[in-house]
């Protein structure tokens, strides 16, 4: 289990964290998932994370890339977070955070540390991300890899947002929203089939 303050903590490269659910850690300082350098990340379900829903801390280090994607994160405290211990050479080179939903009550959606301008490409498309404080990107330089997500304070109908089912209700401003891209997880987060003519904002199609 790692820290004992966090549900998942992960030091060792290309890691596959994968269909994991999380609910309402009780250490003030945990997350969920704590990844310290690659892999990927997809399809879990965190709720209620007293701190990150997931959070890459470069402490440790890294590879080629890092893949978070198909992921429900709801309520909790930070949303997706990418911070540093400030030593470069451990940096990925590239980090990937596209298609989840991500729904906060307060503070960011995702934060992007400033030390990681000069190391790594950052490529952030597809999410959905409804945030009541509009508090969507905390970044601290211009990362130019943002694009098609659709950020909104809220206005959209889930299943059932307290238990962390974030399934789009029909009709939604983010069914086909993301539509003629390129690149994509080709399964949602339920392992339903994407089509680049019908693609939805966040994890479930």
């Amino acid at each position: 289990m790692g820290q004992p303050h966090h549900a998942i903590y992960w030091k060792g490269k290309d890691v596959l964290i994968e269909e994991n659910q999380f609910e309402a850690g009780e250490q003030p300082h945990g997350n969920a998932i704590s990844v310290r350098s690659s892999g990927i990340i997809r399809k879990n379900i965190i709720l209620n994370s007293p701190k990150n829903g997931i959070m890459y801390y470069s402490n440790h280090p890294g590879s080629d890339s890092l893949l978070i994607e198909n992921n429900f994160l709801a309520f909790n405290t930070y949303g997706i977070s990418c911070a540093t211990l400030g030593n470069l050479d451990y940096h990925n080179e590239n980090v990937i955070i596209r298609f989840n939903t991500v729904l906060s009550a307060a503070n960011y959606s995702v934060y992007i540390a400033k030390d990681y301008e000069a190391t790594t490409s950052f490529s952030i498309y597809g999410n959905l991300l409804v945030n009541a404080t509009e508090e969507y990107f905390t970044t601290f330089y211009d990362v130019s890899g943002i694009e098609n997500n659709l950020a909104v304070a809220g206005g959209i109908d889930f299943i059932d947002p307290t238990k962390g089912d974030l399934h789009l209700m029909p009709g939604s401003i983010a069914g086909d929203y993301c539509a003629g891209l390129a690149f994509f997880p080709l399964t949602d987060i339920d392992g339903d089939m994407r089509l680049s003519e019908t693609l939805n904002a966040g994890a479930d199609e």
